[in-house]
């Protein structure tokens, strides 16, 4: 499913004492913003693109479209820099540790630029993470 969307800014999000709930476990939602405290301001702009943009009922190989010169725009940026951006993105490793698990996964598992689109595909494992954060950020805004 391909969708186009402009940005909101989930950086202010408080989200300190809320809990991720996963099939058999339950996970604290800090111990993925202490992973988020080692990206940029601009990183996380795109995280919060993919917040915009990310429905439940999208299956785990969901690409979602981008219109590039609105994302340039958006971001005062041109599109080296974006494309910078957005590989270190997919190169940051996140890991969630509780007492009884370890979790490694990458925030993107696929991004392509061309003239026209940015297409971006989130990792599978961070779905329900990034699900969790937008309809957090749906109560807080309510």
């Amino acid at each position: 499913m391909n969708k186009k969307s402009k940005a909101t800014d989930y950086t202010s999000m408080v989200v300190s004492d809320y809990n991720i709930k996963k099939p058999k476990k339950s996970i604290k939602i800090n111990t993925i913003i202490r992973a988020s405290k080692e990206l940029t301001k601009k990183e996380i702009r795109i995280i919060s693109l993919l917040l915009e943009v990310i429905e439940e009922v999208d299956d785990s190989l969901s690409v979602y479209m981008f219109d590039i010169d609105n994302i340039l725009e958006t971001f005062k940026m041109d599109i080296e820099s974006i494309t910078k951006v957005i590989s270190k993105l997919s190169s940051r490793v996140i890991e969630v540790k509780t007492e009884t698990l370890l979790e490694r996964f990458h925030w993107l598992s696929y991004f392509f630029i061309d003239e026209n689109y940015i297409y971006i595909k989130p990792d599978q494992e961070i779905r329900p993470y990034l699900l969790y954060f937008k309809k957090l950020s749906a109560k807080n805004n309510s």
